[in-house]
């Protein structure tokens, strides 16, 4: 995390602290000047500026994570990439994952697999019933319901009747 703040440190003089008070200007003068306010001294004066405080997150920070462009959203800032890069690590155009991100639309079965990869874990809810887990795993593999009775070595109509 970033850290940001305020902390200043000023010359002591005679036991009194150097501020210089801006002048009040008159009529006449240059307008949208700051009048009446305390100046701190010129870095030959001795005064430092220091920031310290926690850098507030982006705006574009999901406050939930709903979708899987939600999820998405969050671990590419938390990387701190691009979506064009990420949209090249998967194989799809920036504007894909903008949409993601915005949910306009979702990913493909197909992109499933690389969106886990690229999250660490499924953001998908896990289902409670059988066929829903198959299609959830299916999904999850980017595989089609032919490629899913292949693998379990049955008939395309059985994983379609489930």
């Amino acid at each position: 995390m970033s850290w940001i703040g305020v902390s200043i440190e000023r010359p002591i003089l005679n036991g009194f602290e150097e501020i210089q008070r801006a002048d009040f200007l008159g009529p006449g003068d240059r307008p949208g000047a700051r009048k009446g306010m305390d100046a701190l001294p010129s870095s030959r004066g001795g005064a430092c500026l220091t920031l310290v405080a926690m850098k507030p997150r982006s705006y574009a920070y999901p406050n939930e994570l709903t979708t899987i462009g939600d999820h998405i959203r969050k671990r590419r800032l938390d990387l701190g990439l691009e979506q064009k890069i990420i949209g090249q690590r998967m194989g799809v155009c920036c504007l894909t994952i903008s949409g993601w991100e915005k949910g306009h639309t979702e990913p493909k079965v197909r992109h499933l697999p690389d969106i886990i990869a690229f999250l660490g874990y499924d953001p998908r809810p896990e289902p409670n019933g059988l066929p829903e887990r198959l299609v959830w795993y299916r999904e999850g593999k980017g595989w089609s319901q032919e490629r899913m009775a292949e693998f379990l070595g049955v008939d395309e109509a059985t994983i379609s009747g489930w």
